[in-house]
């Protein structure tokens, strides 16, 4: 278990592998998760909220709000497993995560456009799990916002930085 009360932002495009991250995050550190799939999931809703209006975001960011307090109402360390592809979503976190006396870490995972096209391409065969429409794919990799040199972050590129990154964290 995570020693220290921390947030841990979950940060990059569709298929880039925050999930897997997020997994060795709670694996390893012990905390908990939130996570915007699981939130549409539980409310029936179309994954990555495809053919909704961009209000319904509102309501499930509120969900990850109401959820990630709960988890600080205990004093647990807690990752958000999303895109975070907005600069003002980042700082919303940010925002909470500091009101709640909890130290935050912005986890950035990038991957090129070619690979997570190729990604899109073989999911969407095999089904292995599920995927945004191609054009909704596209339209999200165009207007996703990567961190800026402003905003304190680690960025995974490999296993080997992920490995190092959970033996700092412990």
């Amino acid at each position: 278990m995570s020693k220290n009360r921390r947030l841990y932002i979950l940060c990059g495009p569709s298929l880039a592998g925050k999930s897997t991250v997020t997994r060795a995050l709670a694996d390893e550190l012990g905390v908990a998760v939130v996570s915007a799939d699981a939130i549409n999931a539980a409310r029936g809703f179309p994954f990555g909220l495809e053919g909704m209006p961009e209000s319904a975001w509102a309501e499930i960011l509120g969900s990850q709000i109401k959820e990630l307090s709960a988890y600080m109402a205990l004093g647990v360390s807690v990752a958000v497993d999303d895109t975070a592809c907005y600069r003002w979503l980042r700082d919303r976190f940010r925002e909470h995560a500091a009101a709640g006396g909890y130290d935050c870490r912005l986890v950035y995972v990038p991957s090129s456009r070619e690979e997570i096209l190729a990604r899109h391409q073989r999911l969407s065969q095999t089904k292995e799990r599920p995927v945004l429409s191609r054009e909704r794919l596209v339209d999200h990799l165009d207007r996703f916002e990567p961190p800026q040199e402003d905003e304190p972050h680690v960025t995974i590129r490999s296993v080997e930085d992920l490995r190092a990154f959970l033996d700092e964290e412990q």
